[in-house]
């Protein structure tokens, strides 16, 4: 039966392929292999989508330098990432059986990836049979797993592309595309294609034998293998002076390495581990996602870092900077962000007023205590959360009321003890949020609610607070009252308007400034314990682990968010 050429094959392929055939000397049938593999080269672009693709070819020792070369060439021509990977495949037959052979991987060369590769293309100068390629494809497919994949030859043998599918599962085998020239249907005695390209390539090509031909070491291995070392010489070279430097332009920003290391470094980060281009970019996302920074400014080395823009509003002393509490500010923001989208309902508008917030609390509480209120804010899938894992130094404020993507969230950053403190903290950032103080998107930050100055805002919040606690906006008339008398009075008032006794305590030595008695009575009482805990008791409860990824998770546990 006649050759039947494919409609890739124009005349001046068809020329090539009777040249292949002719007795010709090593050099010259070379050449032609060369402009084969060139021709192959232009139909695979042909079929590509974006210059922007990923593409590895791979290839034979003995056709590295020819026919894989030059589908190279041609690729080259309009593609900028290429990777390559040459096999050195020792064919073998059991006791002369065809359907037994088997071509191991004695050596290879082949570049590493550190991304998906959008097209693999497989090139083998004659496919007499799926042998050869079947053992360098299922390597290539489990190292770099490929979206697409081109099988090209410049002849085939009839029957082949079925039996090379058949080897695969059909998710693996529906990504071929076999692009060849033409397909033969006749072998000799000796078990060549013919006309085929005019017998075995390597021994055309001046090798011996196999073993002969599996000792050389292709032109093409030896240029990119010294490409590739100097390359990724400077590229150790330049993520050694990244990460050299990352630390001191961290600490310039206020963050300093103990705590980089500790709280925001990848889970097992090692400097030496970071290698490529890939793994830098990674490593820089998740300093910039985790302490909110521009991710262009990290990789620039001689670039300031910067925080990233975030609509912010201050509440500070009269003697702090604002600079004093932005890494606060933007350390917050984070915690607010990671909680927010990992809580998997939607926000449900909470009641406006504050006495009928609390009137909905004691439907189903005793009183009105951190407890109670929190439990409140999650029912309407409105976070609270506490953080306070901030650099040395670095101010630590009450509070921060915050909206992301239409989810507003509580974070309390105070450092205080008694659970009646941070109860009033949370009362007066859900009066920032429910007065409209906070816009979506935007962040409100309270440096210290018992010292700060008071603006309107600050006003209206803390009223609102006092409303939601106590039921009403002056609650009580003070004087200075003895030990015995005010513990006893607290106690009474505590369980007449069934709110926390603490909270009428500091609710006392607020108007009163008598805060040492009140803060013996709650020494006294057992109410100057860890509350901050109980806090993130309930973020525990309510947060869907399944929506956090695991740098978000670990990010979590180690700012001491999540209990370990």
């Amino acid at each position: 039966m006649a050759r039947v050429y494919t409609t890739h094959a124009n005349e001046k392929i068809k020329i090539l392929l009777q040249k292949l055939v002719d007795a010709i000397e090593p050099v010259c049938y070379g050449s032609l292999m060369e402009n084969l593999g060139q021709e192959l080269g232009k139909t695979i672009l042909s079929q590509v989508h974006g210059d922007c693709a990923k593409l590895y070819v791979a290839g034979t020792v003995e056709d590295a330098d020819y026919l894989t070369k030059g589908i190279i060439n041609s690729l080259e021509k309009k593609i900028s990432s290429i990777n390559f990977a040459c096999f050195w495949n020792h064919r073998v037959s059991p006791f002369g059986i065809e359907d037994l052979s088997a071509a191991p991987i004695l050596r290879k060369y082949f570049e590493p990836v550190d991304e998906s590769v959008d097209y693999l293309i497989v090139a083998e100068s004659l496919m007499s049979d799926e042998c050869v390629v079947k053992t360098n494809l299922s390597y290539l497919i489990e190292t770099i797993k490929p979206k697409h994949i081109f099988i090209v030859a410049s002849v085939i043998f009839k029957g082949v592309e079925t039996k090379l599918r058949e080897e695969f599962e059909e998710e693996i085998h529906n990504k071929f595309q076999f692009v060849y020239f033409a397909e033969d249907d006749v072998k000799d005695e000796q078990g060549n294609v013919f006309p085929g390209i005019g017998g075995v390539a390597y021994q055309r090509l001046g090798f011996v034998d196999q073993n002969d031909k599996n000792k050389f070491t292709p032109e093409i291995v030896k240029v990119r293998r010294a490409q590739y070392i100097a390359a990724k010489k400077a590229l150790n070279e330049a993520v050694e002076e990244i990460t050299k430097k990352l630390y001191v332009r961290l600490k310039d920003k206020g963050l300093p390495r103990r705590y980089v290391d500790t709280v925001a470094m990848p889970d097992g980060y090692m400097p030496d581990f970071i290698d490529t281009p890939r793994k830098l970019i990674n490593l820089a996302s998740s300093l910039a996602r985790k302490l909110r920074l521009n991710i262009q400014s990290i990789l620039q080395p001689e670039a300031q870092i910067e925080f990233l823009s975030i609509p912010q509003e201050f509440k500070l002393n009269k003697l702090t900077q604002r600079s004093q509490v932005a890494v606060a500010a933007h350390l917050y923001s984070t915690v607010a962000e990671i909680v927010s989208l990992s809580v998997k309902n939607p926000y449900q508008p909470m009641p406006l007023n504050p006495l009928e917030i609390r009137n909905g609390i004691l439907e189903n509480a005793l009183k009105i205590d951190l407890d109670s209120l929190i439990s409140y804010c999650w029912q309407y899938q409105l976070p609270v959360v506490h953080f306070d894992k901030f650099p040395n130094k670095v101010r630590k404020p009450d509070g921060v009321a915050t909206i992301i993507h239409n989810r507003p969230v509580i974070v309390v950053g105070s450092t205080r003890k008694n659970a009646a403190s941070l109860l009033f903290i949370i009362a007066h950032e859900l009066g920032h949020i429910l007065l409209g103080h906070v816009q979506d998107g935007g962040m409100l930050l309270d440096e210290n609610l018992t010292t700060q100055d008071r603006d309107d805002e600050e006003k209206a919040a803390n009223n609102f607070a006092v409303e939601l606690l106590f039921g009403k906006p002056e609650p009580y008339s003070w004087e200075r009252l003895e030990f015995r008398q005010l513990k006893q009075k607290a106690t009474e008032l505590s369980r007449k308007d069934r709110v926390d006794v603490g909270a009428i305590l500091l609710n006392y030595a607020w108007y009163t400034k008598d805060w040492k008695t009140a803060q013996s009575i709650l020494k006294i009482l057992k109410l100057n314990v860890d509350a901050s805990a109980r806090i993130n008791v309930y973020l525990k409860q309510y947060l869907d682990m399944q929506n956090l990824d695991k740098d978000s998770l670990d990010y979590l546990y180690r700012s001491e968010v999540l209990a370990a």
